[in-house]
């Protein structure tokens, strides 16, 4: 696997952003420090306290069965680290493993070994992609089974972002290396079939598209965002842009490649880009620059947004459209919406998890977690949900309709958590 040197980035806050969001930071520091200090291995009892005594009804409570909402609850020794929901199956990294439990019950369909497995994972209908320390395997989606494993050339280098796309009826497993390595694998045997170098190092998700073999990537390039749009049969650029500092996940939507982009709050933008040259289709201001993690959620013809500030915004992706615009309560520094049965599932900075309408945008119900939230995903009749930090309930799912509920306050000694 091709791979170069890169030189170390930093991103500068945005004056308007830079109090906001180093609260939030500070939150989730104080949060991750205070699990910590409690001990990974207390009781669940002692672990439930950060959500209830705020006095709400909380869905991640598992201490109270009263106040479970959720349909199913898996536990996992480690810390998870990425979540992939894809149809039917949840795909849960951790250091050293990849989980494959079924949405809709969450039973454990299969668990395999991958030394020094990465958060970054990919999926189609017959393999999972993941990146490791020192390069990438592919997985059998039914079973588990290693198929291949490809090692990088640099022992320094590391395994980053993955996608898998079919190109002429094969499929391609696309890979980059944190030095900017870009290579082509042979989904069936992991052979090389290309591989070039790039400037700067890997930013969020790979985007494919199987309809024309397009696959696109990011990379940090000093103060700017490259983005690049390959061929996936044969590694050529197709089309490259720069963009700002603060981009989000790119997404391809029919013959689009839709994303959020902002230097600073005067010149934020969610665009849509012709996937076959990158000419502009629209541009739509926003408030705000996008993490590099988030992207949006799609439902049909409609896209869900949402910025650092946590705006949420409701796009018709064929025009360009605003549908509705919704302010969150907290910033959303990490992942993205997941939509399920007419609802939109979110988490903030802040350890909430909120709860909106898709039709309009009206936020329904708000809960606290009582871990740091890692990913949510939507499977067809569950939200899973997966978060850090606790000793039981890493990975859930919740009927969505669950989540909608209004949130019971309690007052007295059931605020007590007595």
């Amino acid at each position: 696997v091709a791979s170069r040197g890169w030189t170390a980035w930093r991103r500068p806050f945005a004056t308007r952003r830079a109090v906001l969001i180093a609260l939030a930071v500070a939150l989730v520091g104080a949060l991750a420090t205070g699990l910590a200090l409690s001990g990974g291995n207390e009781p669940a009892a002692h672990r439930a306290v950060a959500g209830s005594r705020l006095g709400a009804q909380d869905p991640f409570d598992i201490r109270r069965p009263s106040h479970l909402l959720s349909a199913w609850s898996a536990d996992f020794t480690t810390d998870p680290t990425e979540l992939l929901v894809d149809r039917s199956d949840a795909f849960v990294v951790t250091p050293n493993e990849v989980t494959d439990l079924a949405t809709d019950d969450g039973r454990q369909r299969w668990r395999a070994d991958v030394k020094d497995a990465e958060p970054y994972i990919a999926a189609d209908a017959t393999t999972v992609l993941v990146a490791a320390g020192d390069g990438f395997e592919a997985l059998d989606r039914s079973t588990g089974r290693s198929r291949w494993r490809v090692g990088i050339d640099d022992p320094a280098d590391i395994g980053r972002a993955v996608g898998l796309v079919h190109v002429g009826g094969e499929e391609v497993a696309v890979a980059m290396t944190e030095f900017g390595g870009v290579v082509g694998l042979d989904g069936a045997t992991g052979a090389v079939r290309w591989s070039v170098a790039v400037k700067g190092t890997p930013r969020g998700r790979i985007a494919v598209d199987d309809a024309t073999g397009a696959v696109a990537t990011l990379t940090n390039d000093a103060d700017h965002v490259a983005l690049r749009v390959f061929d996936a049969g044969t590694g050529a650029v197709r089309w490259a842009r720069t963009l700002e500092r603060d981009t989000g996940v790119p997404t391809i939507v029919g013959d689009l490649l839709v994303v959020g982009t902002s230097r600073d709050e005067t010149n934020a933008a969610i665009t849509g880009l012709a996937l076959v040259d990158g000419s502009e289709r629209w541009r739509i201001a926003a408030e705000e620059g996008f993490e590099a993690t988030t992207g949006p959620a799609i439902h049909g013809s409609t896209l869900v947004f949402a910025d650092k500030l946590g705006t949420l915004r409701a796009i018709r992706a064929d025009s360009g459209t605003v549908r509705w615009t919704t302010h969150l309560p907290g910033p959303v520094l990490a992942d993205s919406p997941a939509i399920a049965h007419g609802l939109v599932v979110i988490h903030d900075t802040f350890a909430q998890v909120h709860t909106v309408e898709l039709r309009t945008g009206r936020i329904v119900a708000t809960r606290d977690s009582i871990g740091v939230p890692l990913g949510i995903g939507a499977g067809p009749d569950r939200i899973v949900y997966a978060q850090s930090g606790v000793a039981h309930g890493q990975v859930m799912g919740y009927a969505p309709a669950a989540l909608a509920r209004p949130v019971v306050r309690m007052t007295g000694r059931r605020a007590a958590g007595k």
